[in-house]
């Protein structure tokens, strides 16, 4: 088996809802806070926003595979530093 049929979320970046109406994403194996945001956002710098999502995680440096992480809903003031015509 490849690693994508054995570990889902290993070729999506964050596979989609909780089900609670909240974004979420899968931890891979190893996964710390910054690298969840980077791929779930592009960037690092959204790590104190999933984090207070997720206090029932808050001691962990390394997650294991499978954890369910709720994400922060990004609004477009977020994109106000870029030219409008870059803004989604």
């Amino acid at each position: 088996m490849s690693e994508a049929t054995t570990n889902p979320s290993s070729t999506a970046p964050c596979p989609g809802a909780s089900g609670l109406g909240m974004p979420s994403a899968i931890t891979r194996m190893g996964e710390t806070w910054d690298e969840i945001s980077y791929r779930c956002f592009g960037d690092e710098h959204h790590v104190a926003a999933i984090m207070e999502l997720n206090l029932e995680h808050r001691a962990t440096v390394k997650f294991p595979y499978g954890t369910v992480i709720e994400l922060p809903m990004l609004t477009s003031a977020s994109n106000q530093s870029l030219p409008p015509w870059k803004r989604k």
